[in-house]
């Protein structure tokens, strides 16, 4: 079987979330179809509450639900949120794919350097072909040990999704902290930056936290700076290294991205841009589905929403 690129990997992981969709938006309106089942029988609640749970509304007849009320519509915003970062990953893969193709061609053609294409490198002052033709001249071939960095146009491409992706995460992984804020008895931060250095304890402060000093913040770092700061690199290249008669092609992110600036940024660590974006995905996922079913077990026990709003602080 052909070995899969990494780009084309990154597409079949953005499919498969697809498929999954977002757990956390099934369980919020399956809370609501059944708190409005419980309204028609023993009649509303408050007026709070209603505007809390208030159903979705059909426009005409066919057409789509409309997302209404507090827990309809965070829910809808953390969807958009995710989608977003999914159809990002999904571009990267593609854009990833045709660099990575495009290295093993530049690899193809510098193993098949002769004389005479050395003679033109140098008379156009590049040294680059006599360099390669020198190591690779006895058997044709690359010597472990060697690297190749190669700029690419597709390699723009991924970091421009990246940014974006990263962007898309940051903004979901702050739309979970609304929607379990009506769990709260008083006002909470709207960022889960804030959350996690706050004095919160509970079950959700706890598994929202985990997350940021786990995985998030990272990403928020890359984030803010791409915001904030500098582009992540400003050379758009592709690394490929000879490792046991194979090559290691990557195209990597900075290793210390709270440096805040691309002239300070290290690549030592090899991280993969894709690699670690469809990690970061599944990792949403994994706490939106947590997120979930602690909401869902609050609202069996009457704690959610624990009282009217504002929720937030």
């Amino acid at each position: 079987m052909k070995k899969l690129l990494r780009g084309e990997r990154a597409r079949l992981e953005a499919a498969k979330a697809d498929a999954l969709k977002c757990y956390l938006g099934r369980v919020a309106d399956a809370i609501r179809r059944s708190q409005h089942s419980y309204w028609c029988r023993h009649g509303e609640g408050a007026a709070w509450e209603r505007e809390f749970y208030q159903p979705p509304r059909w426009f005409r007849s066919g057409e789509p639900l409309a997302p209404s009320g507090f827990l309809g519509i965070w829910s809808r915003v953390l969807e958009w949120y995710r989608a977003g970062a999914q159809y990002r990953l999904r571009n990267m893969g593609e854009a990833y794919t045709a660099a990575e193709s495009g290295f093993f061609a530049e690899v193809e053609r510098l193993r098949g350097l002769t004389e005479e294409d050395v003679v033109k490198g140098l008379n156009r002052g590049s040294v680059f072909e006599y360099l390669v033709w020198s190591s690779v001249q006895a058997e044709r071939e690359f010597p472990d040990g060697v690297s190749l960095q190669l700029t690419r146009g597709d390699v723009l491409k991924v970091f421009w999704e990246f940014e974006a992706f990263a962007q898309n995460i940051r903004s979901a992984l702050d739309t979970l902290v609304r929607l379990v804020a009506p769990s709260y008895l008083q006002p909470v931060p709207t960022s889960i930056s804030r959350l996690s250095r706050s004095s919160f304890t509970d079950e959700a402060a706890a598994e929202l936290r985990a997350a940021w000093t786990g995985w998030g913040q990272r990403l928020g770092d890359y984030r803010d700076c791409v915001v904030h700061y500098t582009p992540l690199t400003l050379e758009p290249f592709i690394r490929g290294s000879k490792v046991g008669g194979k090559w290691r092609v990557g195209c990597y992110l900075p290793d210390n991205p709270s440096a805040k600036h691309v002239d300070r940024f290290r690549f030592g660590g090899q991280l993969d841009v894709v690699v670690y974006s469809a990690a970061t995905l599944r990792n949403l996922d994994r706490l939106a589905s947590k997120v979930a079913e602690l909401l869902l077990r609050l609202w069996r026990h009457g704690l959610y929403p624990c009282r009217p709003g504002p929720y937030f602080s």
